[in-house]
């Protein structure tokens, strides 16, 4: 199913959130990164978990079930970075793949990260960084994706004029 869906990913440390965040304060919808919301709600819970991994994945598919597919829509993380982090951590669940090829979203853009900062949710280091970024762009690529590369030289309002143009939103 064709949707008017837009991603906004890439590995911690790149933005996503402030884009999104961005996004929400101008009116457009957003969907928040479902591990965070998973996270707020069960702070105790392990995030490399298969039980964290499963949630996440059970709230992506509500959130993507919700929605209207003709409204513009950003969201944080696209159900192929789940898999990506399921993988990560050693994890896969049944049918993830079959969901992804059945939403489809209109753009996926891959935001490179700006710098390594702990923001108190995720803690990866600069290396896993770097490897979390090829996964994605990987994964994307494999469900028939052209993501479309934001660098890391661009500042948050250049980033978020590029994604708006390609949208068709005017500024």
């Amino acid at each position: 199913m064709q949707t008017n869906w837009c991603v906004i990913s890439g590995p911690p440390s790149s933005g996503k959130t402030s884009i999104i965040n961005r996004l929400h304060q101008e009116g457009f919808a957003t969907v928040p990164d479902p591990a965070r919301e998973i996270a707020k709600k069960k702070p105790s819970i392990k995030k490399e978990s298969r039980e964290f991994q499963k949630q996440v994945w059970n709230l992506s598919l509500k959130n993507h079930g919700n929605l209207n597919r003709k409204k513009l829509v950003f969201f944080d993380y696209g159900l192929p970075d789940n898999i990506v982090f399921q993988e990560l951590n050693s994890h896969s669940l049944n049918d993830c793949e079959t969901s992804c090829w059945s939403y489809r979203y209109s753009y996926v853009f891959i935001l490179k990260p700006i710098h390594f900062s702990h923001d108190g949710f995720r803690d990866d280091h600069a290396s896993l960084q770097t490897r979390i970024e090829d996964r994605i762009l990987t994964k994307y690529k494999y469900f028939d994706y052209c993501p479309i590369i934001l660098s890391s030289d661009k500042s948050l309002i250049e980033r978020l004029s590029i994604i708006k143009k390609t949208c068709g939103i005017s500024i």
